[in-house]
């Protein structure tokens, strides 16, 4: 995952975001890079859907690369490359979209 990175401005330009600002509002947004292998579920009692693949304890991943994603606080690992970032799909909060008008 790599952060994602917003414009100055929103809105068509009528507010203007300081760095602090845009810091704090994508802080826990990123694009996703790639996704690993899925998770093993050793919960006897999980309620997540574990779909229906070779192996019947995995959870679904339902995100790509290219897709944008919130993180939970604290759900980021470093990477051995800078900018790059590794989360663990139970700590992906939401998928987000853009929706234009």
């Amino acid at each position: 995952m790599r952060p994602v990175e917003t414009p100055e401005t929103l809105g068509h330009g009528r507010i203007i975001l300081t760095e602090k600002t845009r810091e704090a509002l994508t802080t826990h947004q990123m694009e996703v890079v790639s996704v690993g292998a899925p998770s093993i579920c050793e919960e006897e009692d999980c309620e997540r859907d574990h779909g229906f693949t070779e192996h019947p304890k995995n959870h679904i991943c339902d995100f790509c690369a290219g897709q944008w994603v919130l993180v939970k606080h604290r759900g980021l690992s470093e990477t051995h490359q800078e900018g790059l970032y590794c989360a663990h799909q139970d700590d992906i909060l939401a998928v987000l979209q853009v929706v234009t008008r």
